[in-house]
């Protein structure tokens, strides 16, 4: 697009020309070239309306199927169309009114009076003269028949100077130089008449205007001399008067004007329509030209947005990884770099809600796990008194299945169970709280512990167990900095940014709080109270001062194995 553009101001340029050329030289616009141009410029304008056309067509596509920036394209499109479209309708109206009265003014009747006037003062003065000069030769001529032949060269001098001419020559009907009389220091010989010129002047007095070669502008009259020279031929006597410079300069600029204004005056019809063509030429050409700019800076200030646009929708899908190519340093470009810093801020609190879900899964796992292996009966209730959690050990306890009483009042319970209505009476409940059991009332064997079991019922038994990372919860080990911890086994799992499995104590040997793993500095951290350990378990900070166990980790595919 931006070539077709170069191309329509190079032409564009070109038609300017051909108007000025036209207005200083019809021979221009009656030759075959600026035909040519014409027929090509309209070839040209035809090609770049074709091709706008598609762009329409392509542009009004992109609207039907919601393309994003295609309607802000057509309303910037028709926008830069109408700003070129009506001061470029007035001033070719302008121009084509002026040229039209201009052409008109040129062929004014008085100035064709003032020319023709003009012209025919000047063959008047001239004529003058020749009648003049005719009227002289015409007495030279008598003078020279009443004297014998012998006599006639003698007194050709003598009539010449009397007279008042530049040049006498007395010349046979033949066009032989009988006499010649000058005044011209530079003339060797007179010009000479045509033969056709010395019939017409064997029986009247001949007079004309004509230039000669390198001299200009000369009066010939030539006039018979009665009577026959000494080889019996008729003598014809001919005279040259110079017309004055003045004059003669005068004259012919007189004619020449005259000449150029009639040959304008022919072509005053085709002057207007060549002019009228040329401008609407270059009327159409800036139209379509501005049209062309129009799509091609629409597309350059929408496509930011459409770019926008699609990142927006990607983020909606969840896509927080979408960055957008940034350039430019104007508002558009801001826009786009304020985009992605937003998409990184997004991505960044999504990992760290994600890691956040997977710590609160794994405390809240943890929790379950601890609880569903303690001996004693635990029972969660809210601010209503209401049943929110238990443990299967405070089922046995109360012999109560309390999975058909959770979101219950505790009361209603309580009612029914005398051991359990003790146990709130000597506590005393007024809000939220944890209810934990002994074995007591019903408990009456030590060795009864209500069917709960540790996760390690033998401590002193190494730990030996396999998990598949593939699987969730374990697929967090895929991921560099990743961490699982397993509580049934008190052992957290970690793999470092060199993508090294390792596998430690998940209980800090401060106050046994169970620890987290911080990928990006490659170490294991408390949240309890600050300690960090090392991948193999020593103490980094306290106020932890002993280290953590370390087991030996296997992958067999996606098979992990951690032991002693």
């Amino acid at each position: 697009m931006r070539y077709l553009i170069a191309i329509a101001a190079l032409v564009g340029a070109l038609l300017l020309f051909l108007l000025s050329k036209a207005s200083s030289s019809s021979e221009f616009i009656s030759g075959s070239s600026y035909t040519i141009v014409l027929i090509l410029s309209g070839f040209f304008i035809l090609s770049l309306i074709a091709i706008i056309a598609n762009q329409i067509k392509k542009l009004f596509r992109n609207i039907k199927k919601d393309v994003m920036g295609s309607r802000l394209s057509m309303r910037l499109v028709i926008s830069f169309t109408l700003m070129a479209v009506i001061p470029g309708l007035i001033v070719y109206l302008v121009s084509v009114n002026f040229l039209t009265r201009s052409i008109e003014s040129w062929f004014n009747v008085k100035v064709e009076s003032a020319l023709d006037g003009g012209l025919k003062l000047g063959q008047k003065a001239l004529d003058i003269m020749l009648t003049d000069l005719e009227l002289k030769a015409e007495r030279m001529a008598l003078s020279l028949s009443s004297l014998p032949a012998t006599s006639q060269y003698a007194a050709l001098s003598d009539l010449r100077e009397k007279t008042g001419v530049q040049d006498a020559t007395i010349i046979s009907d033949q066009g032989k130089i009988i006499a010649v009389s000058s005044n011209d220091a530079e003339s060797f010989l007179p010009a000479l008449p045509t033969l056709i010129q010395l019939k017409q002047a064997e029986n009247n007095i001949y007079g004309k205007i004509e230039p000669i070669t390198n001299k200009g502008l000369y009066l010939r009259v030539l006039a018979p001399i009665n009577g026959t020279s000494v080889s019996n031929e008729r003598l014809i006597l001919q005279i040259l008067q110079p017309v004055p410079n003045s004059l003669s300069t005068l004259a012919e600029s007189v004619q020449d004007v005259f000449q150029d204004y009639q040959k304008l005056s022919y072509s005053r019809d085709s002057l207007k329509l060549i002019f009228s063509i040329t401008l609407t030429l270059v009327l159409m050409l800036a139209i379509l030209t501005a049209v062309a700019i129009g799509f091609l800076l629409s597309r350059k200030l929408s496509e930011p947005l459409a770019l926008l646009a699609e990142g927006t929708k990607k983020i909606a899908k969840g896509n927080f990884k979408t960055m957008l190519p940034e350039k430019g340093k104007d508002e558009l470009g801001v826009l786009v770099r304020s985009f992605n810093s937003m998409t990184r801020q997004l991505d960044q609190a999504t990992q760290t809600s994600e890691n956040n879900q997977i710590r609160l899964e794994s405390a809240r796992s943890y929790l379950e796990t601890v609880l569903a292996h303690l001996s004693s009966g635990v029972i969660v209730i809210n601010d209503a008194m209401e049943i929110k959690s238990f443990n299967i050990a405070a089922s046995k306890i109360l012999q109560v299945d309390l999975s058909k009483n959770k979101d219950q009042l505790l009361t209603s319970i309580s009612n029914k169970n005398k051991l359990l209505k003790d146990f709130i009476e000597q506590v005393g409940m007024s809000g939220a709280a944890l209810l934990v059991m002994g074995c007591f009332g019903s408990c009456t064997k030590s060795s009864d512990t209500g069917g709960g079991s540790t996760p390690n019922p033998n401590p002193n038994k190494p730990v030996d167990f396999t998990i598949n990372i593939s699987n969730s919860p374990y697929n967090v080990l895929q991921n560099n900095g990743g961490f699982y911890v397993d509580t049934a086994n008190n052992v957290i799992i970690a793999k470092t940014t060199s993508g090294m499995l390792i596998a430690v104590s998940s209980l800090c040997t401060h106050q046994a709080v169970t620890l987290e793993f911080q990928g990006n500095n490659n170490r294991f951290y408390c949240p309890g109270h600050g300690s960090n350990f090392s991948t193999a378990g020593t103490v980094l900070n306290g106020p932890a001062a002993t280290a953590l166990k370390a087991y030996k980790t296997s992958l067999s595919g996606s098979l992990l194995r951690i032991y002693e």
